[in-house]
Parts: structure tokens; C-alpha cells; sequence
């Protein structure tokens, strides 16, 4: 019975804090899977007017367009996007980090772009 008792004594002591910890991590998630989440968070974001016509994921881009240049969209058709624009102009939307390391009153992320655009034509 000794034996069976040292064994349940490890086994509570290694368990209880195994199981704090799995607790932990899942409320973590929980409260991060609860957090509200925009569509285009993380994006860059190509709007005409009030209308977005593309949505890119930041982490694919290798720089960001800047005012001026010309950019061609992929779309479904000349009306549903697709076509050549110029960039009018850029607005970019910070956050604070959702796990912040270090409690500073600098601390955010570029959480999305938007850059408002222009039909372009080899005329203008």
C-alpha cells in the first residue's frame, strides 16, 4: 500500500499543475477566439470611394504600394474590380499587440492598410 500511495503523491504532484496550466493556455484561447475580428484585419485593402474592391494579406506582401503608383487588380470583370488603378492615397490603421510583452505606451502593430485608388488610364 506504501507503493500505491508514493505513486498517487507524484502523480497529484505532477498532475495538478499540468492541469493549471491546460486551463490557462485554453482560457487564453477562449478569450482570444472571443476578441471581436474585423474581415479585412491584417489586409491591404483597395477601395474606391467606400467600396472595397480587393482584399491582400500583409504577411504576402513584399513592400507596400505608395502614393502614385499604379497597381493592376485581379477582379471578375472590369465591373466586379479588375483593371488598372493609380493610388490616391494611403491610410494605416495601428493596434496594440493582443499579448504585449513589455507594458510600454508606444507598443502597436500595423493591423491593416487602406489605400484608396483610382481608375487609371494611359491618357491621364
Amino acid at each position: 500500500m506504501d507503493c500505491l500511495s508514493v505513486i498517487a503523491d507524484v502523480v497529484t504532484l505532477l498532475g495538478v499543475p499540468s492541469i493549471a496550466v491546460s486551463e490557462w493556455l485554453l482560457w487564453q484561447q477562449w478569450r482570444e477566439f472571443q476578441r471581436p475580428k474585423i474581415v479585412s484585419e491584417d489586409c491591404l485593402e483597395f477601395c474606391i470611394g467606400r467600396t472595397a474592391i480587393n482584399l491582400t494579406p500583409l504577411q504576402t506582401l513584399r513592400f507596400l504600394p505608395r502614393q502614385g503608383d499604379i497597381v493592376h487588380l485581379p477582379g471578375e470583370g472590369a465591373e466586379f474590380g479588375q483593371g488598372t488603378y493609380r493610388i490616391a492615397s494611403l491610410e494605416y490603421i495601428y493596434l496594440q499587440p493582443r499579448e504585449r510583452k513589455v507594458r510600454q505606451p508606444s507598443a502597436s502593430e500595423l493591423k491593416k492598410v487602406i489605400a484608396r485608388i483610382e481608375r487609371f488610364s494611359a491618357h491621364d
